[in-house]
């Protein structure tokens, strides 16, 4: 019997437990929504002094020219500001 009453209370621990995670589940939607909510209203408000700079390169080729990319990203915001685009390469 005790065997029985062990396993009745694993289970009713393990619903409780699902439930439990599922309600965590859903406010972690819920403040991640708040959170990309926010950040877009911050975007907007944010005078972007603060930036830092982010830099990608693609390799050329025979017929392409190398493409060399800077960013320049809100450290508050995370907004990115500038893009600049240079291609080289091959004349």
């Amino acid at each position: 019997m005790k065997k029985k009453e062990r396993r009745a209370n694993l289970i009713k621990q393990i619903v409780c437990y699902r439930n439990h995670i599922k309600t965590l589940q859903d406010e972690t939607i819920t403040a991640e929504t708040t959170v990309r909510e926010l950040l877009k209203e911050l975007q907007g408000i944010c005078p972007h002094k603060h930036v830092r700079e982010e830099n990608e390169y693609v390799a050329g080729g025979y017929l392409h020219k190398a493409k060399y990319t800077d960013i320049q990203i809100c450290t508050v915001c995370e907004k990115e500001v500038s893009r600049v685009v240079t291609y080289g390469g091959f004349e």
